[in-house]
């Protein structure tokens, strides 16, 4: 099976701290005084010593997610991981490297960096003109013993649609991260085929601009007899608004992209679905996953780089406070 098979990975990256390499003897010098964490030389056994690369970048990631554990103690870990992904953006070195014009770069650039460096006041709270929206929901993706994918779940969003029309053909940038955990395969290895690894799949689909919602239903479950088959449904319509599109970003258990375009067109794309794929467990047919209960947090954020405009007050005012989902990020 071919690596664009593989989950996108890295998810994100983070500072790997600071390393000294001998240009003549090409090793790794961890003693000279540029380096070290005091400024007294480091002859002999000290009590402190110096960590870099995945260690460093383990311990930053592990302390963003527990600073946002911390703020939203109710959350799900699918939210925080998804959370964390979600506030990451590419530094202009990363992007010069690709010159991400085109998918096929855009994806090179992913498999290197992620989604970034994340930035923890966007994975910790909204901005007026930066909304933030999390949506945690579970449900039975596989009923009966043929485990028949039978429903998938459709949310109807707290759009702030009169503000995004008033901008009319402004550029906004919506994002969205889904989030969910698999139950691995033991007796298969790696990726060799979509169904062998992972235990089930879910994917998201939005509403497309001025696409009835009887006509976005039927979409989604044409793609899913479509996915029944072990095929994809041709992409036809916004694609080029997205970042990755379908068929880049459907890969893992960690789906994200970003959608670019006027702000009176993404007025009307408030409704998103979420629908299941076929998994080891839709085949192996095991009795005791029959029916089980699966979750996923699916975050979403729209941006306008105007800072006058108030995107975050719509969809607060729209969110029931009783309801825990979606829940709106404190500004």
């Amino acid at each position: 099976m071919s690596q664009r098979a593989w989950a996108n990975k890295p998810e994100v990256v983070f500072e790997g701290g600071n390393i000294l390499m001998s240009a003549s003897e090409g090793m790794f010098d961890s003693t000279h005084s540029s380096v070290t964490l005091t400024s007294a030389s480091n002859k002999g056994v000290t009590s402190l010593d110096a960590a870099c690369a995945t260690s460093a970048a383990t311990a930053l990631a592990s302390n963003l997610a527990a600073r946002i554990a911390l703020r939203y103690p109710e959350v799900w870990p699918e939210t925080i991981r998804a959370l964390v992904v979600h506030a990451a953006e590419w530094t202009p070195p990363m992007l010069q490297r690709f010159e991400a014009e085109n998918k096929t770069n855009r994806l090179a650039l992913l498999r290197t960096y992620g989604w970034g460096v994340p930035r923890a006041e966007r994975a910790l709270a909204s901005a007026s003109n930066a909304a933030t929206l999390v949506i945690e929901d579970e449900f039975r993706p596989f009923e009966g013993k043929d485990h028949k994918v039978r429903e998938f779940r459709l949310h109807r969003l707290p759009w702030p649609s009169d503000a995004l029309r008033s901008l009319g053909a402004a550029d906004v940038r919506l994002r969205i991260t889904l989030s969910y955990f698999i139950e691995p395969s033991v007796s298969s290895r790696g990726w060799r085929s979509r169904y062998s690894y992972a235990s089930h799949g879910f994917r998201f689909e939005l509403k497309r601009p001025l696409e009835p919602e009887a006509d976005f239903i039927r979409r989604i479950n044409r793609q899913a007899e479509y996915d029944e088959n072990g095929e994809r449904l041709p992409t036809i319509g916004d694609s080029d608004k997205w970042y990755l599109g379908s068929n880049q970003r459907d890969k893992g258990s960690l789906i994200a992209d970003l959608w670019h375009g006027a702000a009176a067109e993404l007025a009307d794309c408030d409704q998103i679905a979420v629908r299941p794929i076929g998994g080891w467990w839709k085949y192996n047919k095991r009795k005791d996953r029959i029916d089980r209960m699966v979750r996923y947090s699916l975050v979403l954020s729209i941006e306008t780089p105007d800072e006058e405009v108030d995107l975050y007050t719509p969809i607060e005012l729209a969110v029931s406070p009783p309801t825990p989902i979606p829940i709106a990020l404190t500004e």
